[in-house]
């Protein structure tokens, strides 16, 4: 079957197929990139999110070693009420 094309048809069915070879080749590259970007940039936001949970969670815990050390050292009574409650 191959042999009765003329050469003409021969070139252009060569050239279909590697064109739709280069078209497959550019999806796949753009399918792993995208999937590399998401991966990137969830582990981003998880660190970035960590990263201010604990800088949330140290502020706050100063705070309240400020706090305690003031109820040690004979605060206010409305200091002290406004803490219980």
């Amino acid at each position: 079957m191959f042999i009765s094309l003329s050469i003409r048809l021969k070139i252009v069915l060569l050239s279909g197929l590697c064109l739709l070879g280069v078209i497959a080749l550019v999806v796949s590259i753009n399918i792993y990139n995208t999937t590399q970007n998401d991966q990137l940039v969830s582990d981003s936001s998880s660190r970035m999110l960590t990263a201010s949970v604990e800088q949330l969670l140290q502020a706050k815990a100063g705070e309240q070693a400020v706090m305690k050390k003031s109820l040690r050292r004979g605060a206010p009574v409305a200091l002290k009420r406004a803490v219980i409650n």
